[in-house]
């Protein structure tokens, strides 16, 4: 878990993605409906 920060801070927190990302050209047929579900702002 991450610690509480209590004053101000310019320091960018470290991020590292928990799911490994889909590679589009390797997806399966439902990974890829699954990625239709999220609508695009464009």
């Amino acid at each position: 878990m991450s610690r509480i920060v209590h004053r101000f801070t310019r320091n960018v927190p470290d991020w590292q993605p928990r799911v490994t990302p889909v590679d589009l050209a390797k997806a399966s047929p439902q990974q890829l409906d699954a990625l239709k579900v999220t609508p695009s702002n464009t």
